[in-house]
Formats: structure tokens, sequence, C-alpha cells
């Protein structure tokens, strides 16, 4: 996930002053990123969250892919400012070819990232360690997602 990141972060493309916006899917996706940001620090030596402003959607289970327009035309987003990083699943894909539409910079993630999953549905939490989540959900135990929940996938 991290190497995401760098990639992205390091990448040609041109910067505005007030630096990139990444809009994820929803409140958890943030958070997680966010982590994933500081952890990476004293790994890469990069300080992701300079000039990069990690933003959901949407907060609790108000989040998703159907904020996607809204958020466009009420916050003004720009190509080469603004990026939707979205789950590769149907909603994403979704999401993607409207956001294009709409001239949006957009990425899907990357299946061949994942750690606990291989092809189908791709969503962050799939891109991080199971203990890591663990620790995570047990921590915010209000951000699990709703199968999660329901199913007692993660412990805590």
């Amino acid at each position: 996930m991290a190497a995401l990141f760098v990639e992205f972060h390091t990448s040609d493309s041109p910067e505005t002053s007030a630096g990139f916006r990444l809009w994820v899917e929803g409140e958890s996706d943030s958070r997680l990123l966010k982590l994933v940001s500081r952890l990476a620090l004293p790994v890469y030596g990069i300080d992701l969250s300079e000039g990069l402003k990690i933003i959901p959607l949407g907060l609790g289970r108000n989040g998703g892919t159907s904020k996607a327009t809204e958020i466009v035309i009420t916050q003004r987003t720009k190509r080469n400012r603004d990026v939707f990083l979205l789950d590769f699943d149907d909603p994403g894909t979704h999401a993607q070819k409207e956001l294009e539409t709409l001239d949006q910079d957009v990425l899907l993630l990357d299946v061949n990232l994942a750690c606990s999953r291989m092809g189908g549905n791709i969503e962050i939490e799939d891109l991080i360690s199971i203990g890591c989540l663990n620790r995570f959900y047990a921590e915010h135990m209000d951000l699990r997602p709703e199968k999660e929940r329901r199913f007692g996938l993660f412990s805590g």
C-alpha cells in the first residue's frame, strides 16, 4: 500500500500550491491510508502527508462511490489536483466511468497488491495485513465493514 502512495506522491504530475487531495470512498479508508502514510515515513523516508490530503467521500456509513459526482460539483475538484482512489469492484468501476466523463483523475485499487484476496473485488482493506486490520478495527469498532461485523471476521 505504501508503495502505491510513494509512486503517486513522486509522480511527474504537476502539483498545485495547495497540494493533492486524495478522495477515498469512506472514513475507514481515509483513516487506514493516513495510518499507512505515517508508517511509510520511517521506511521510505518520504512524508506522504506533506502535500497530500486524504479525504473521505462521506463520514461514517454515509460515504461511498454514490457521493463522487456530488463531491466533484460541491468541492470543485480539478484534474492534477484531485484524485479519486476507488475499490476495484462494481461500484468503483461504475464511479470510475462517471468521474472520467467529468474529466477527473481516478485510480482503481491494483489487484496485484492485494494481501488477502486473489482477483475479484479489491478493497483498501485487502491491501493491508489481517493483523494490522485487527488492531485498527479494535480501536475503531464503528468503522468495521458491515459484513465483518455481521459475520465476526475480525477479532476485537
